[in-house]
């Protein structure tokens, strides 16, 4: 089974959903959730930033808020400790012209945790966006 379903779609298309919660499948009760495209789809140099409204009930809108702040904090704060615990004690062994690389890499590995979690529990639904169209 996959762990996910990718539908291209033409960026003026208007996406239409099923009724049901899209994570628990449950009434919403009219109630929708804005979802906006990663902080790397911002990159993109295009006309106007996308967003759209998804059915999901009140629970698991602040459930889906909840795990993407939790994710963004969690990264911010291991890459914060790793720089300021990890880093220093390295500064005595490595040479000048090769510190910088080495904080960058250490950055880095330290957020494997958060692109583990990210791929073995990826969110119930998630929007790529392109300059012609919309996955």
């Amino acid at each position: 089974m996959p762990l996910s379903t990718d539908v291209n779609l033409p960026r003026d298309h208007e996406v239409r959903f099923p009724s049901g919660c899209i994570q628990c499948n449950n009434d919403p009760d009219g109630s929708t959730m804005r979802l906006r495209p990663h902080a790397a789809s911002f990159l993109m140099i295009s006309g106007s930033l996308f967003s759209v409204e998804i059915p999901a009930c009140q629970h698991c809108t602040l459930q889906m808020g909840f795990r993407k702040s939790c994710l963004v904090l969690i990264s911010i704060v291991v890459a914060f400790c790793v720089m300021l615990l990890v880093r220093p004690h390295l500064e005595n062994f490595v040479p000048d012209s090769v510190r910088k690389w080495i904080g960058i890499g250490l950055v880095l590995t330290s957020l494997v945790p958060f692109i583990l979690y990210s791929a073995f529990y990826p969110p119930a639904f998630d929007v790529t966006v392109y300059t012609d169209s919309v996955d």
